[in-house]
């Protein structure tokens, strides 16, 4: 019986694992890729949202400030950063000796680059503060 010992058949072996490898590995790394990418979307979004409701708490503790205008300050931080879908309730508590900011936002049509991953992911924030 007579081995084959031809260099060149051995490197065309080679390749064809190399194929399949490659073939098998890709797929989970790009799924990998773009869920890490979707859950720092996630991240932003939910520190942007933070962020609003903050400020908007902040400026609402200044006596005299509306509703709107508080709203008005959390619009613009969302909307600054390209966020849309969003909710803003503003509560008085205690008669008004504290002011409650809240803001819920969904992930639909706020995501990266795959439109359903993620897409019932909801980020709910608020912030309560004592009005002077």
């Amino acid at each position: 019986m007579k081995q084959h010992n031809d260099p060149n058949r051995r490197t065309l072996l080679h390749r064809g694992t190399t194929t399949v490898e490659f073939s098998i590995i890709l797929p989970m790394f790009f799924l990998v890729l773009i869920g890490g990418m979707q859950i720092f979307r996630y991240t932003v979004v939910a520190n942007t949202v933070e962020t609003a409701v903050i400020e908007a708490a902040r400026q609402g503790m200044i006596s005299g400030r509306s509703d709107s205008a508080i709203e008005a300050v959390a619009k613009d931080v969302l909307d600054r950063a390209g966020l849309s879908g969003y909710s803003i309730n503003i509560n008085r508590l205690n008669k008004g000796a504290n002011l409650n900011v809240q803001a819920q936002l969904s992930l639909a049509g706020n995501g990266f680059l795959v439109p359903t991953f993620g897409s019932s992911w909801t980020v709910s924030r608020s912030c309560t503060l004592r009005c002077e």
